[in-house]
């Protein structure tokens, strides 16, 4: 088998998956419904989830104009290739639309919620006003029924008006809570599938969109998309933040061990100044003594002395 030969298979099976994604995801999509998020969503999952067979047939492109570099096969890798770096963008802008679904199904499921509370909540306020408002048992019971309330049956209207209108009471507010405890909120157990669907959902979506962009090849300036993405990403590499936030954190942590040094100095230096100004305060005491010692011994030898003389 010749590469020219070896070159046609592989692109006829890159035509056969292309035609694969395309027949699959045209079942999932139809019939459209732009405006629907319901729609939407089934769609994009639909992409990610077929997105395996475009991805093999680009590379078996790939593969063909390698193995046979004539024009034809080199224009068909060359307009593929085009077509990837437009389809890698389309992924990436799919994950601006996910988040924004995850938001609006939360806003939606909470509209929906209040909406559900409030109606609950003024049906048992009519019933409960109803109740309160009935005079005899035929009234309450047929203020229940207008009002959809609970059944009452020969044995609930032969008890006093008030044990009924007690028991009423406790059924309605029990009815009410238990309806109230059924609602859930967007982000509890009962919506988590939802929100799996659409996190896996992103996440194919950006790699299918990094897999296009590391396919997408141009022959002029002989470059992949992803390699001229990180070149550009590259600029801002996050390790050049963190060095300056480290350089930073160790300037403050030197300006605080020159506080602290400074401190200590000042510290020492007033000990040392107390200390030579006790011992200046020690050394006057003991001259003073010293001196009065010396004048009380003069005294005393010029007494003595003067004894001497009478004598």
């Amino acid at each position: 088998m010749n590469p020219n030969l070896l070159a046609s298979l592989l692109l006829n099976l890159a035509y056969a998956l292309f035609a694969l994604f395309m027949a699959g995801f045209l079942v999932d999509i139809l019939p459209p419904a732009l405006l629907d998020s319901g729609w939407i969503v089934t769609s994009v999952t639909s992409l990610a989830n077929l997105v395996i067979f475009p991805l093999l047939g680009l590379m078996l492109v790939h593969l063909a104009a390698y193995f046979s570099p004539t024009p034809r096969f080199q224009l068909v890798q060359q307009k593929l290739s085009r077509a990837a770096a437009i389809v890698a963008v389309g992924f990436f802008l799919l994950l601006p639309l996910m988040g924004f679904l995850v938001i609006k199904n939360g806003h939606t499921i909470s509209s929906n919620n209040a909406k559900a509370t409030a109606q609950i909540v003024a049906k048992s306020s009519q019933l409960r006003t109803a109740v309160r408002d009935a005079q005899t048992p035929a009234q309450l019971q047929a203020s229940m029924v207008a009002l959809q309330g609970p059944a009452l049956d020969g044995t609930a209207l032969a008890r006093p008006l008030p044990a009924l209108k007690e028991q009423l009471m406790m059924v309605i507010n029990r009815t009410e809570q238990s309806f109230l405890d059924q609602i859930q909120g967007p982000y509890s157990p009962k919506n988590l599938p939802v929100l799996k669907i659409l996190l896996r959902t992103s996440f194919q979506c950006l790699f299918a969109g990094l897999g296009f962009a590391g396919l997408a090849w141009s022959p002029e300036k002989n470059k992949i998309m992803l390699a001229t993405l990180g070149s550009r990403l590259s600029r801002f590499r996050p390790d050049s933040i963190f060095k300056s936030l480290f350089a930073k954190l160790n300037q403050f942590q030197k300006s605080l061990e020159a506080r602290s040094n400074q401190a200590e100095a000042r510290e020492a230096w007033n000990k040392m100044r107390d200390n030579r100004r006790k011992i200046q305060l020690q050394q006057d005491k003991e001259r003073k003594r010293n001196e009065v010692e010396m004048r009380k011994l003069r005294e005393r030898m010029k007494r003595q002395s003067q004894q001497q003389k009478k004598r």
